[in-house]
C-alpha cells in the first residue's frame, strides 16, 4: 500500500525559508491544511447536492414551463449550478482556508513553497539540515 504524505508528515525542514517560520503560526498551518483534508469529503459531498438540486430545478423548469421561458431558465440554472459547486466548497472549507491563508501570510509562503515542501516529504529530502 502506498504511503501518502499529509499536510501533518510536513516540517519546518521541508520548507526553504522554514528556518525563519515562527512554530506556532507554523503550527497553525498545518493544522488548518488537516483540517481541510479532513473536511474535503464532505464539502464535495455538499457541492454535489446544491449542484444536483439546482440541477433538478432547472429540469423542471424546462419541462413543465416550457417555450423560450422554460429553457432560458434551465439554461441560466446549469450556468448557476456549475458556478455553484466552487462556491459550496469554499463555503464547507472557509474557516480552514482562512487560516491557512492567514498563516501563509504570516510566515511569507505562496501555494508554490507549499509544492516544494510536498515533493521534499515525497523524495525524502530537506531543504535544508535540522540541527538537532
Amino acid at each position: 500500500m502506498e504511503n501518502k504524505n499529509t499536510g501533518r508528515d510536513l516540517k519546518q525542514w521541508h520548507f526553504d525559508k522554514g528556518e525563519q517560520f515562527d512554530e506556532t503560526i507554523f503550527n497553525d498551518l498545518i493544522h488548518g491544511l488537516n483540517t481541510q483534508m479532513k473536511m474535503l469529503p464532505k464539502a464535495g459531498l455538499i457541492a454535489i447536492i446544491v449542484w444536483g438540486f439546482i440541477f433538478a430545478v432547472s429540469q423542471l423548469c424546462s419541462s413543465f414551463i416550457g417555450g423560450v421561458i422554460g429553457h432560458t431558465m434551465a439554461l441560466i440554472l446549469i450556468f448557476t449550478s456549475i458556478l455553484s459547486f466552487p462556491i459550496s466548497m469554499n463555503i464547507a472549507l472557509g474557516k480552514a482556508n482562512k487560516i491557512i491563508r492567514f498563516s501563509m501570510t504570516k510566515l511569507g509562503i505562496n501555494n508554490n513553497d507549499i509544492a516544494v515542501a510536498r515533493k521534499h516529504l515525497k523524495n525524502g529530502t530537506y531543504a535544508w539540515q535540522p540541527k538537532n
